[in-house]
């Protein structure tokens, strides 16, 4: 009966991706971080560490998920029947747009598009919310111009009281209060 759900976890099912490809993403992305980690400074001529180990980071973690797309090309590719080293070739190449290229003639070959639809799904939505997050970024016509050119004039404080000022107001009588909410006041 769940046999043909979209998230099909039935143990007929094997994944696609094994132990070995998860290595191969760890291995990548090990020496992502190490050659980022040597490279950048060369190239860019950073000096502050902190900056150096954040930017080296995500080269590594871009590293893995690169290397893990690859690996699932390459496995399902021949799982499928179809062609792994010209559709590795390909994802090789064109990046992002070589998997969707893939999963689409993928399915299309094999007729289950169950298994293309949550990946596609997924980098459109990343797409769509980094659209939205980057164009107010990008287009500040809405932000006040006068925010994003000009000084901003500060009256001085005024000075403080001369000794005098102080020694009248110390002379003024002073009046009792009256609580008008008090009855009897």
């Amino acid at each position: 009966m769940f046999d043909d759900t979209l998230l099909d976890s039935s143990p007929s099912r094997v994944p696609v991706l094994q132990g070995i490809h998860y290595s191969l993403g760890a291995v990548a992305g090990g020496l992502g971080f190490l050659a980022a980690f040597y490279l950048l400074p060369l190239f860019f001529g950073l000096r502050e560490t902190k900056l150096l180990v954040i930017q080296a980071a995500i080269v590594g973690v871009v590293s893995i998920c690169y290397a893990l797309m690859l690996c699932y090309v390459w496995a399902d590719a021949r799982h499928a029947g179809l062609s792994g080293l010209m559709w590795l070739a390909v994802t090789l190449v064109l990046n992002l747009v070589g998997l969707l290229i893939y999963l689409t003639y993928s399915a299309a070959k094999t007729g289950n598009w169950k298994r293309a639809t949550v990946p596609i799904a997924y980098l459109g939505e990343v797409f769509l919310v980094g659209v939205l997050v980057l164009l107010p970024l990008i287009y500040t016509e809405a932000l006040p111009k006068s925010l994003l050119i000009g000084d901003i004039h500060i009256a001085p404080s005024p000075p403080p009281p001369s000794p005098r000022a102080i020694a009248a107001r110390a002379k003024l009588p002073r009046h009792a209060t009256v609580d008008l909410m008090k009855p009897g006041s």
